[in-house]
């Protein structure tokens, strides 16, 4: 038996009940005391899990997987390239080039240069067969486009990468928890 109080914001423990503000705990060795505020819990391994340890991880999961995006693609930049990939549709419908066939290009291109295995290189060369192909279009404009694409497969990626952590924290059942490390991809 063990008997714990929280005094002082610490956590006090003892083999004998001084007072009768102590709780007491028949604590075997796979018992984990939680303190909240003024109060303790005693949780088995698997309780303590799926209480306090799973929430606490998938919310430091979500928080992580937030700052890698912002870090890396500020918010202001996400709304610059909305605002862009607007204007862009109108220039191209004024070509009478279809927005749709145009951004699947886009992405076919980015998973090439995603796929290989020098991503700056591949950028230039989908890059100038952009430009080869859209010569009526600024140089500026398939460029920026090209980028954009780029930016979304990085959030897409950041995306995936969280949600394979999160099964895999889901499902853990020992301690400690798996850790992770969000992986981002090259950018222009």
């Amino acid at each position: 038996m063990i008997y714990a109080k929280v005094e002082d914001g610490n956590l006090v423990l003892s083999h004998t009940q001084w007072d009768s503000s102590f709780t007491a705990f028949n604590v075997p060795d796979t018992t984990w005391l939680y303190v909240s505020g003024s109060s303790v819990s005693a949780y088995s391994t698997s309780q303590y899990i799926q209480n306090i340890a799973l929430p606490q991880a998938l919310s430091q999961l979500a928080y992580e997987a937030t700052q890698t995006i912002y870090s890396a693609y500020p918010s202001y930049k996400q709304n610059t390239d909305m605002l862009h990939m607007q204007m862009y549709e109108a220039e191209l419908a004024s070509y009478t080039i279809s927005a749709q066939a145009f951004k699947q290009q886009i992405m076919q291109m980015v998973a090439s240069i995603y796929s290989s295995t020098n991503p700056p290189s591949s950028y230039t060369q989908q890059l100038s067969s952009l430009t080869s192909s859209y010569t009526m279009l600024s140089s500026s404009m398939l460029q920026d486009s090209l980028n954009i694409g780029c930016r979304l497969a990085f959030v897409q990626n950041i995306i995936n990468q969280y949600k394979s952590f999160s099964s895999q924290l889901v499902s853990s059942s020992t301690l400690p928890l798996p850790s992770y490390t969000f992986q981002g991809v090259w950018l222009p």
